[in-house]
């Protein structure tokens, strides 16, 4: 279902500021560019649908995303948790805030849960070395 392997590709790409033509070469990698921006505007139109709210992913600027206010990603989450609990690594008074930091590091080791897409190693878009995981919930 081409509709699920856009929204996998995306995700696969970190969700934001991903180039229209760099997902449709990941789609469409065997077909001249204007037939690969067609079928990804088909597919897009068919997302939403499936999402049920066009506003779930934004073409701005050449550029797709999933709208933060909608979509929650784990990878999202994860990269937060890491942030805070390097954050609290990088004060003066660690020890004052350990726990803090272990709650930080607890809930970013919480949100790992392996491979990005299982051991789909052939997926659309996904980068090569990656092992984030990403899963994704519309909200709305």
């Amino acid at each position: 279902m081409r509709p699920l392997e856009l929204l996998s590709a995306l995700i696969a790409l970190g969700g934001e500021h991903v180039r229209i033509e760099r997902l449709a070469d990941a789609l469409w990698p065997h077909v001249d560019s204007d037939y690969a921006h067609r079928s990804f505007n088909t597919t897009l139109h068919r997302l939403r649908e499936w999402l049920g709210d066009d506003t779930a992913v934004t073409v701005e600027g050449g550029e797709v995303a999933l709208n933060r206010r909608l979509v929650w990603l784990d990878t999202w989450a994860f990269e937060q948790a890491a942030r805070n609990a390097q954050t609290l690594c990088g004060t003066g008074d660690l020890e004052k805030r350990r726990g803090e930091f272990l709650a930080a590091t607890e809930e970013a080791l919480t949100l790992y849960r392996g491979p990005l897409l299982g051991t789909d190693v052939d997926a659309p878009g996904r980068p090569r070395g990656g092992s984030a995981t990403a899963r994704a919930w519309c909200v709305s």
